[in-house]
C-alpha cells in the first residue's frame, strides 16, 4: 500500500515561502534568508507604511503635502487621520476637480451636481 504524505500546512500568516527556492521564511522578511529573493510588497503593506508616515506629519509638512495630493493620496491622508469617508470631497476645489474625482470613483456623469 502507497502512503500519501500530506502537503505542510503553515497556521497563519507568520510563514511566507519563496517562489524562487521554496524556503519557508517569517512573514516579515523583505528577502529570502537561503537566495536573497527579494520580496513584493503587497498594496496594504505600501499603503500601511504611508499611513503611518502621514500620521507622524505635522501641520505644516500635512498642508505642503495635501497641496499636490493625488485622489489616492487624500484618500490615504483620511485614513491615516481617520477622518470621515465624505472629507475629501471638501477638499474639492473647482467643478473640474469633482469631475475628475468623479471619474477616478467610477461615479456616474453628474453625480457632483446633488
Amino acid at each position: 500500500m502507497i502512503q500519501c504524505l500530506s502537503p505542510v500546512v503553515f497556521e497563519g500568516p507568520s510563514l511566507k515561502e519563496c517562489p524562487k527556492c521554496y524556503f519557508i521564511n517569517s512573514n516579515t522578511a523583505k528577502n529570502c534568508k537561503k537566495c536573497g529573493f527579494e520580496f513584493k510588497k503587497t498594496k496594504e503593506e505600501e499603503e500601511e507604511e504611508i499611513i503611518i508616515q502621514l500620521q507622524q506629519m505635522n501641520k505644516w509638512q500635512s498642508l505642503d503635502f495635501l497641496a499636490d495630493a493625488t485622489f489616492e493620496e487624500l484618500e490615504l491622508y483620511a485614513r491615516a487621520k481617520g477622518y470621515n469617508k465624505n472629507w475629501i470631497k471638501h477638499q474639492l476645489k473647482t467643478e473640474q476637480d469633482f469631475i475628475d474625482y468623479g471619474k477616478y470613483k467610477g461615479y456616474k456623469n453628474g453625480w457632483h451636481k446633488y
